[in-house]
């Protein structure tokens, strides 16, 4: 609902987005700021040829959806066999949290193409040097923050593996590139602070800390065996299953002390995730889409995992086979729920 009157406020306001309006917050003027309104925006337009509806942008996000899964497919086969890489790019969009985000109508898709851009330049760069490419990471850096500021976690494992030494110099001039990525989301942030401190604003205290952070204490939250219960579930039903969660696992434990760079890279990543999720523990407990960074890393090592099945005396064909139809099953499950 928060997308949607977004979206119809910007069409309203003849498409000005400084700021943007939440207007059941009346009888203040509810101009608010979160998240740049990159779907919003693209919904709005719809308007003009068509009558206002949430449709519009369901239907946008669904083509943000497919686009994803086609992209995620070309990262794969950068990475793995055509076979491996196909059954990876079906546990993605096969999983149920991507799934339900394909369909509804928030901002997490259109979020992951830029972050998936950025990805995939990445590791395209990491075959064959180029500067294009180079250039179109940075690009799909800036923007992917500004989209959803947790996007910013695959900053950490890009800049680790463009260290090439750890030396003050090598440091700060490496430092340069992504500092300017983050300018985007700075500016945002300030310009969000200025508006929602207003008193043309809700009257709600929707400062950036609350926004992140999420409410409550977060020592108190890490030693909260709740916290853990909802995570590990989240992990077991919503982002992967309870299968692809072990061969995840399996992936990273007889990877651990590789000396391939991707697979580094990938370590980095994960690492970048478990320390989102615990810093930003409330936000996390009570938002499981927040963890949605997790599935693009996980589905990777749940590909090494597949790659080392011939190694046991195990049908691969039956294991993703039953891997695939376990999230289909989950997610037709959530849907009904």
């Amino acid at each position: 609902a928060q997308t949607a009157i977004f979206a119809r406020n910007i069409f309203y306001d003849n498409f000005n987005i400084f700021p943007t309006r939440l207007t059941f917050f009346a009888p203040n003027d509810g101009n608010i700021i979160f998240e740049f309104p990159f779907i919003h925006f693209l919904t709005a337009l719809t308007y003009k040829l068509f009558p206002i509806s949430e449709i519009n942008g369901r239907i946008i996000n669904l083509l943000f959806y497919i686009f994803n899964g086609l992209l995620f497919y070309k990262i794969q086969k950068l990475i793995f066999r055509n076979y491996i890489a196909k059954v990876t790019s079906c546990l993605y969009i096969s999983s149920p949290l991507i799934l339900y985000l394909g369909h509804a109508y928030m901002p997490e898709t259109s979020m992951l193409t830029f972050y998936l851009l950025a990805y995939y330049f990445f590791i395209k760069n990491k075959h064959i040097p180029d500067k294009k490419n180079e250039t179109l990471m940075f690009i799909s850096l800036a923007i992917g923050p500004l989209l959803k500021p947790p996007a910013g976690i695959l900053f950490l494992p890009i800049f680790i593996d463009y260290l090439s030494e750890v030396k003050f110099v090598e440091i700060i001039k490496k430092s340069f590139p992504f500092l300017i990525c983050a300018l985007p989301l700075f500016f945002w942030m300030t310009y969000g602070n200025s508006v929602n401190s207003s008193e043309f604003s809700s009257g709600s205290n929707w400062n950036w800390v609350n926004i992140l952070f999420g409410k409550g204490s977060l020592i108190g939250t890490w030693i909260d065996i709740n916290f853990y219960k909802s995570i590990l579930f989240y992990f077991l039903i919503q982002h992967l299953n309870p299968l692809t969660f072990l061969l995840s696992i399996y992936g990273i434990w007889s990877n651990f002390r590789t000396k391939n760079t991707i697979v580094k890279f990938h370590l980095v990543w994960l690492f970048a995730n478990l320390l989102f999720l615990f810093i930003f523990a409330g936000a996390n407990k009570g938002h499981p889409y927040y963890q949605i960074f997790f599935i693009l890393n996980l589905i990777f090592f749940i590909g090494l995992a597949i790659k080392n099945i011939d190694r046991f005396t195990i049908n691969k064909k039956i294991i993703i086979i039953f891997s695939i139809f376990l999230n289909l099953f989950l997610s037709i499950s959530i849907f009904i729920y």
